[in-house]
């Protein structure tokens, strides 16, 4: 239950410091003595170390048979061909550890500890979530700083390459590589200048989760969710009011904040129902877009788009959540990161376009441990979450660019949604990260189909 996941992080976490040091150590001797194997070794012990009660989750579920943690050589085989490379950090108290790997090689990199990489991270995150500030002089060098320090190494060895894989660590986990800066800007970025130009990027908990996933087919059920009733009086105009939550044993006095409408939510669902195709299509939306509802029709989708207010529980990530609308008691009620835990889901995509969906405690070893672990331990194949609070106009725009792409089968999940952030980056209005860099793509990158 939730309890033992938690209780089973924690006592992972004791043992991650001593795997740090080892990986540290490891790390340092590899150049000493280049054929003795030690960064296959520090490599092994970072692929145990992260993801891994995701990996046990996968597991009891009957998605991954084998061994629970890849090799390098292993890591290799993964990437479909020369033009994809995976990059797989290992942040630690003494040093980073960054493997580069191809189909045609790897290398191992030393880069800077946790602590010289948190004020850099923390700066680009705060800027980030303010539409203004890549004007500012401080975002803009938060926005280089990192690249020079976590991707430029790799640089020399990313030539011919389209597509990244990021397997991020720790406080890595919560920024969007693609709007990294490859070159210092003195005023306004130019567009060719954010890393997003250069590649389609996604993320995986770890090589060994992307291994756990490869393979089938989902061939359901369209779920688009948007637009949710939440029982405001006023929401046929004026200020929305605050709306009670629903009532919960644990915390009787909980009061939901107040939840706006989200008129561009419905425009989205309208989108998916357009571009559906053949394809059957379940929308839920005003008074329809109910718990009881979504829970039911979640294990029969091949996609889920969920659009809606979202939350954070740094204290307790499992109660993360989605609020949904106010069934017959009024009341708002909100889908947590538990709930779907214990989920037997079928999904290839599974779109949380709420805000900060991606975001939870960070955990050493188990990344951002909130709604999008649950939906890939839940059984789903690809998330895409966002970073940080969204705009409702750019992202219903976003997504309509990304969907246009991906349900025709024209592109693959990461290459659709690298082509609708650059679109929204090539405009004056949204060229700010803020607009199209929240959202991130986890999980099988590959085309929908």
């Amino acid at each position: 239950g939730r309890q033992g996941e938690r209780e089973s992080i924690k006592l992972y976490a004791r043992d991650l410091i001593v795997l740090e040091a080892m990986i540290h150590l490891l790390g340092k001797l590899d150049p000493l003595h280049p054929d003795s194997g030690y960064a296959e070794r520090a490599y092994a012990l970072a692929e145990r170390a992260r993801g891994r009660s995701l990996l046990d989750r996968l597991s009891a579920t009957g998605r991954r048979s084998g061994r629970t943690t890849l090799t390098l050589v292993e890591a290799q085989r993964l990437l479909p061909s020369d033009r994809d490379a995976l990059l797989e950090y290992s942040v630690g108290d003494s040093s980073t550890s960054l493997w580069v790997i191809r189909r045609s090689g790897w290398k191992h990199f030393m880069l800077p500890r946790r602590e010289a990489l948190r004020p850099r991270i923390q700066t680009l995150r705060r800027g980030m979530a303010d539409p203004l500030a890549t004007r500012t002089a401080p975002l803009r060098a938060a926005q280089h700083e990192p690249y020079e320090a976590l991707v430029a190494p790799a640089a020399p060895l990313l030539a011919g390459v389209e597509r990244l894989v990021v397997v991020p660590d720790g406080i890595l986990a919560l920024i969007p590589f693609e709007a990294l800066l490859t070159r210092p800007a003195t005023g306004e970025p130019a567009a060719r200048d954010y890393l997003v130009s250069r590649y389609a990027v996604s993320y995986s908990p770890s090589a060994s989760a992307l291994a756990a996933r490869a393979g089938g087919t989902a061939t359901g059920t369209i779920v688009a969710l948007g637009d949710p009733w939440f029982g405001n009086p006023s929401r046929a105009g004026g200020e929305s009011s605050g709306v009670k939550a629903t009532p919960d044993p644990a915390e009787p006095d909980r009061v939901a904040p107040t939840l706006e409408p989200l008129p561009s939510s419905a425009a989205e669902v309208k989108v998916l129902e357009a571009l559906a195709g053949r394809r059957r299509i379940q929308t839920l939306t005003g008074r329809d877009a109910t718990r009881e509802r979504l829970l039911a029709a979640l294990p029969g989708a091949s996609v889920a788009h969920i659009a809606t207010h979202g939350d954070v529980n740094e204290a307790e990530p499992e109660r993360s959540g989605l609020w949904l609308a106010a069934a017959d008691s009024g009341a708002a009620q909100r889908l947590e990161a538990g709930d779907v835990l214990g989920l037997r889901l079928d999904a290839s995509l599974v779109t949380l376009s709420a805000c900060e969906t991606g975001l939870g405690r960070v955990e050493r070893g188990e990344g951002v441990v909130g709604l999008a672990r649950a939906f890939l331990a839940g059984g789903a194949r690809s998330v895409i979450v966002s970073l940080w609070p969204v705009n409702d106009r750019s992202t219903a725009d976003l997504m309509k660019r990304f969907y246009g792409e991906a349900l025709a089968g024209r592109r693959s999940r990461a290459a659709a949604l690298a082509e609708a952030k650059r679109t929204l980056l090539a405009r004056d209005a949204t060229r700010s990260p803020y607009y199209w860099a929240p959202f991130i793509l986890i999980g099988e990158a590959g085309p929908l189909e």
